[in-house]
């Protein structure tokens, strides 16, 4: 057994030059979280950890109202100079959630057009008494896949795996072994490493760069928004009019709507995707995006 303190976070870099020893580091920690602190992996779908209201309701916060919520600050920030590789800006929480928006539309598209390669993961985490599970007293986290996890409730992709790692047996699904467990992301064309998060759990992370997700940022901005909320023709519920446009000029995206158009409408303005799909058309809603 190693002499490491598993209740500690660490990375295992084991597929990293001069991190070799890493491998038995992971297998040795696997050991400590289920044997000593008896965390268990469990392999789930996004569809039952919805039926289960771990995902999917406002409260649990990887809900509809998330996604409309995420574009509201996008519009209401759309004045934000760019944040493409600023580090700086996106620990201010307007610039983060302008960012994370666009990052979600991504991660949408890549779901339609080439699909998501490796499973969110999450774990349970303690939370204020006062905002506590009745049935648990704790709250499902997701990570790796925090935006993922909204991508996949927009697309409605309810078949897809979630692995979590449950400390008090809450979810009654057999225990993932090891090599279960780690063939999830064993066949992926990028490296991968471990992260041990306190002894709770084990986080499996991809080494990825994603130079298309930031020209992306630009490109929406810029080029499809032209840095200006959408010019809407209709109605809105009145605390949404300040995001919109009324100046009649037919550049950027424009929304035409009959109905009036209310906060749980907004999420539909992820679908929209540089080269991929410009415009949307739904029963009294029509978006187009002007070049």
């Amino acid at each position: 057994m190693s002499s490491i303190d598993f209740t500690r976070n660490r990375h295992f870099l084991f597929q990293h030059k001069g991190y070799e020893d890493d491998w038995q580091h992971l297998l040795d920690c696997w050991d400590f979280i289920l044997n000593t602190n008896n965390v268990y992996p469990k392999l789930l779908t996004y569809g039952e950890l919805t039926d289960l209201d771990y995902l999917g309701s406002q409260h649990t916060g990887y809900g509809d109202f998330q996604l409309n919520k995420y574009v509201y600050n996008f519009f209401d920030n759309m004045d934000l100079e760019l944040t493409i590789d600023n580090k700086i800006h996106l620990e201010i929480q307007e610039h983060n959630w302008v960012f994370h928006k666009i990052k979600v539309q991504w991660l949408i598209n890549q779901y339609r057009t080439v699909g998501l390669y490796s499973p969110i993961q999450a774990r349970f985490k303690k939370i204020p008494t006062e905002k506590l599970h009745k049935q648990s007293g704790n709250r499902l986290f997701v990570h790796p896949g925090m935006s993922r996890v909204h991508a996949l409730r927009h697309v409605r992709a309810f078949d897809s795996k979630v692995i979590v790692w449950d400390p008090h047996e809450y979810i009654d699904k057999k225990h993932m072994t090891f090599d279960e467990w780690y063939n999830m992301f064993s066949d992926l064309d990028h490296k991968i490493f471990g992260t041990n998060v306190q002894g709770e759990c084990l986080e499996m992370h991809v080494n990825e760069d994603r130079k298309d997700m930031y020209k992306t940022v630009k490109e929406i901005k810029l080029n499809m928004y032209k840095h200006k909320r959408p010019l809407l023709i209709g109605e809105c519920a009145p605390d949404l009019e300040h995001l919109f446009r009324r100046d009649n000029v037919q550049n950027g995206v424009v929304i035409e709507t009959d109905k009036v158009l209310e906060y749980e409408d907004l999420r539909i303005f992820l679908d929209l995707y540089p080269g991929e799909k410009e415009e949307i058309e739904q029963e009294r809603i029509s978006i187009r995006t002007i070049r």
